[in-house]
Parts: structure tokens; sequence; C-alpha cells
């Protein structure tokens, strides 16, 4: 279904409150992500950077910023 979607010009998204939900060894879809968003978090460093990028600390952000991931590169960007 995923790829049936996306061949049509669709998004499918990932969304979750906790990084812990993508920290499983069969995550080997984290590799087919377009684009990662990660807003502000107190979980664990170790499921931030599974899913950022090492370097990119979540607990620091301020109101209106994120971490963004393209092609394997995390940036801080200003979500609005």
């Amino acid at each position: 279904m995923s790829r049936l979607v996306r061949s049509k010009g669709g998004a499918v998204m990932l969304v979750s409150q906790s990084p812990d939900d993508f920290s499983g060894e069969d995550d080997e879809f984290l590799d087919n992500m377009g684009l990662v968003a990660a807003f502000a978090t107190n979980a664990k460093p170790g499921a931030a950077a599974c899913v950022v990028g090492k370097g990119a600390n979540l607990t620091n952000l301020q109101t209106g910023q994120s971490f963004a991931r393209f092609d394997k590169t995390t940036k801080k960007i200003k979500a609005w």
C-alpha cells in the first residue's frame, strides 16, 4: 500500500511521540525515509540519535525549533 500511495504522489508519514518506537533492530525503514523531523523530547539520547543522527541533542531545543534530516545530514531548523 505504501508503494502505491507514493507512486501516485502521496506521502507516507510515521508519527510517534517517542524515538524509542523506532529503536528496534528491524528498523531498516529509517534508511528509506526522505525527511525526518524531530522536536524537543526527553527521550534517551541513543534512541534520538538512531532517528535523527549523532550530535543532535533534542533536549535543548526551544519552542519552534526542530532537527530535520535530509539525505543523511542533520540540520537544526526553525519549524514555524
